[in-house]
C-alpha cells in the first residue's frame, strides 16, 4: 500500500507528547525518535519539516507505527490577535478613557488585550482603589460598545484557513476571554461566525474568569478529547491554558505576544504567519492512501 502525502510548505513548531494520541506513538520520546530512527526515513525526512522553538531543526512531525500521520480532530482558536486584529478599537478606548481619567502611562499597551480587561486595568493601576478602577472599566467598555468592537479587521488568510479545515470535517471552536456579547458580535461582523460549532467567552456571570477554567469548560461541555484537540492562540494564557487541560498548544507570533513571552510558555508549535497554520493541521490528518487497484 502506498501512501501519497502533499508536503507542506513551510513549518515551525515544536513536537511534544501531548501531541500524539495514546497508543498510537511507539516512541516514548518524541525529540528522540525524531532525532534518530524517523529522521532517516527519505519519504519523512524530504516532506515535513518541524522546527523546536529556539532550535533550527528541521526534524519530521511523528506517525503512527501504521504509517499515517496522527489526526487531530478539533481546533480550538483564541480571538484577539489569532483571528483578528482587535488592537486599534481596544487601544484606542483605552488610551482615551485613560486620558480622559487622568491617568498617565509609559510603553507600549499591547499586552493589555488578551485577558479580561478587569484583569488589565489591575495591572495597569495596580495602586488604584477598586471603586476608581470600575469606573475607568465602565467608561472603556462604553467606548468599545459604541465604536471600538467595529474598529478590527480579519487577519489575511483567517477565512481560507478556517474554511479549508471545516471542509476537511474539523470542529471548530472560539475560547477566548473577550466578553460574550462583544465576541459575537464581530464573529457575525466579519462573517467568522458560520465557522464555528459553539463559541465560549467571559460572562459576568462566571465563577472563574480565567482561560483555563474556560478552556475546561469548553472541553467538557463539548466531550472533546484532549489528545485530538488543538489550541491556536498568541498569548501566554493560551499556552498555559492548552498545558493546563492536555491539549496540544500553537502559538501564534502575528498577535500581541512578545516573541520572549510565547516562548517562556512553551507551546508545543509556534507559527509567525497564518498561512502557517495549514501545515501543521494538514500533517495532523490522515492522508490519501492508494490502495492496490486505485488508478
Amino acid at each position: 500500500m502506498e501512501v501519497s502525502v502533499e508536503p507542506p510548505k513551510r513549518l515551525i513548531g515544536r513536537v511534544s507528547s501531548s501531541a500524539v494520541p495514546l497508543g498510537l506513538d511507539p516512541f516514548p520520546s518524541p525529540t528522540r525518535h525524531l532525532r534518530a530512527g524517523l529522521w532517516n526515513v527519505p519519504s519523512l525526512r524530504d516532506s515535513f519539516r518541524c522546527f523546536l522553538p529556539g532550535e533550527s531543526g528541521p526534524y519530521p512531525l511523528p506517525t503512527s507505527d501504521t504509517g499515517y500521520m496522527i489526526m487531530r480532530q478539533s481546533a480550538i482558536f483564541d480571538l484577539d490577535g489569532t483571528l483578528t486584529d482587535s488592537k486599534p478599537g481596544i487601544l484606542g478606548c483605552l488610551t482615551s478613557t485613560l486620558d480622559a481619567h487622568g491617568i498617565p502611562w509609559t510603553g507600549p499597551l499591547d499586552w493589555f488585550i488578551g485577558p479580561p480587561a478587569g484583569q488589565s486595568l489591575r495591572r495597569l493601576m495596580p495602586d488604584a482603589d477598586e471603586l476608581r478602577r470600575t469606573a475607568l472599566l465602565h467608561d472603556y467598555r462604553s467606548c468599545y460598545d459604541a465604536t471600538g468592537w467595529q474598529e478590527n479587521s480579519v487577519y489575511p488568510g483567517v477565512h481560507a484557513v478556517l474554511q479549508s479545515l471545516q471542509s476537511s470535517g474539523w470542529q471548530l471552536f472560539v475560547c477566548t476571554s473577550k466578553r460574550e456579547d462583544f465576541t459575537l458580535r464581530i464573529l457575525e461582523k466579519f462573517a467568522l461566525k458560520p465557522y464555528f460549532l459553539a463559541v465560549y467567552a467571559d460572562t459576568v456571570g462566571s465563577l472563574d474568569h480565567s482561560k483555563t477554567a474556560l478552556l475546561r469548560r469548553l472541553l467538557e461541555e463539548q466531550s472533546l478529547d484532549p489528545a485530538t484537540t488543538f489550541m491556536v492562540g498568541d498569548r501566554n494564557f493560551d499556552i498555559e491554558a492548552a498545558r493546563g487541560n492536555g491539549v496540544t498548544s500553537i502559538a501564534v507570533t502575528y498577535g500581541y505576544g512578545t516573541q520572549e513571552e510565547l516562548e517562556s510558555a512553551r507551546p508545543d508549535y509556534m507559527c509567525h504567519a497564518v498561512e502557517d497554520l495549514l501545515p501543521i493541521f494538514s500533517a495532523f490528518a490522515r492522508p490519501h492512501c492508494k490502495m492496490p487497484g486505485d488508478n
